[in-house]
């Protein structure tokens, strides 16, 4: 008790009501001694009841306070159900609130650092396979008993290898852009013609090494997305699906419009997919069983952010003759 005598909201509150009973008393024994003796006996009732009122009301502070060092310092949860009504209980459902929303952001960055420590070692890793070989390149060059021809197929290993390394960073920079929020789609009515022709203009040699042949099945339909990244992105999935067509297949587009959707398919002659790769496939640097040696496994997560960020959807099944990627624009919001 004599702790809350000393709390110094308390006290200005008694010397209040000191001040105000002492005013009360003065004139209800100008009155009459009667009233001034109820008074004084009400101004002392009065004065018990608020005494313990406020001692409750600072038991329940107290409670609180322990139980807020306890979700902080102990990670226990926070039992409101003290706290049934008044200011207390809005404090105690605003604290709760609170913390929820700390615990959660503290968990989206332990996920975050997790990802990042992940991610820093896959690039680590993607970027040091390429500097080995252009390092043991390099110490071959640097033999005196090397014909030309041999230096000149060292030269042309090196210059794949390198152009690799700046394909690899320059996607690793976008897929940072993306991370960060600033990448803006300009937005313009394009056809689908020209954006499967533009994603073939990089890949028209790999295609034909392998003797594959890109079969369109579609009458051309407009989207409206940012036609330089959905190039990119077709540009992604057509080299995946080039890496995973054995020589002489075929990748076949499909297209279709209703009054929903419009739709493209993406279908090749491979083997398809693992089914339990299904569900990893958009994943950066995630690479399929079997897979481990093709690709960097970052065009996919590229291609479907700047899906995503056009307004579309990209899934991956097993169609009937091989793997198949469905993109679709939805026209209406449903």
């Amino acid at each position: 008790m004599m702790d809350l005598l000393r709390n110094p909201e308390v006290e200005k509150d008694i010397k209040s009501y000191v001040v105000a009973s002492i005013v009360l008393l003065v004139i209800a024994f100008y009155l009459d001694s009667l009233t001034g003796m109820v008074v004084v006996a009400s101004c002392i009732v009065f004065f018990i009841i608020y005494l313990q009122s406020v001692k409750r009301r600072y038991q329940k502070i107290k409670y609180l306070n322990e139980e807020i060092d306890k979700l902080l310092l102990q990670g226990k949860t926070m039992d409101i159900r003290e706290y049934q009504e008044g200011e207390l209980s809005i404090l105690a459902h605003k604290i709760q609130k609170i913390t929820l929303q700390l615990t959660e952001s503290q968990e989206r960055l332990k996920s975050d650092k997790k990802l990042l420590a992940d991610s820093l070692a896959n690039i680590s890793h993607q970027i040091r396979t390429p500097l080995t070989s252009l390092n043991l390149i390099t110490e071959l060059l640097s033999g005196s008993n090397l014909t030309n021809e041999r230096k000149e197929e060292l030269v042309n290993e090196m210059r794949v290898l390198l152009g690799r390394m700046e394909w690899l960073i320059e996607m690793l920079l976008k897929l940072s852009r993306f991370d960060a929020g600033v990448v803006q789609m300009n937005k313009q009515l394009c056809s689908l013609e020209q954006i499967v022709r533009q994603a073939m203009e990089q890949l028209e040699i790999p295609f034909e090494l392998k003797n594959i042949q890109l079969i369109k099945k579609y009458k051309d339909i407009q989207l409206e997305i940012d036609s330089s990244w959905m190039t990119e992105a077709m540009a992604n999935i057509l080299k995946n699906a080039l890496e995973h067509t054995p020589e002489g297949g075929n990748v076949y587009i499909h297209a279709d419009e209703t009054a929903l959707y419009k739709e493209i398919e993406i279908e090749d002659t491979g083997a398809g997919f693992n089914q339990k790769d299904l569900s990893h496939l958009f994943e950066r640097f995630y690479k399929g069983e079997g897979f481990q040696d093709v690709g960097y496994g970052i065009g996919l997560s590229m291609a479907k952010n700047i899906i995503l960020e056009n307004g579309g959807s990209i899934q991956a099944k097993n169609g009937k003759l091989g793997a198949k990627f469905i993109i679709r624009f939805d026209k209406v919001i449903i």
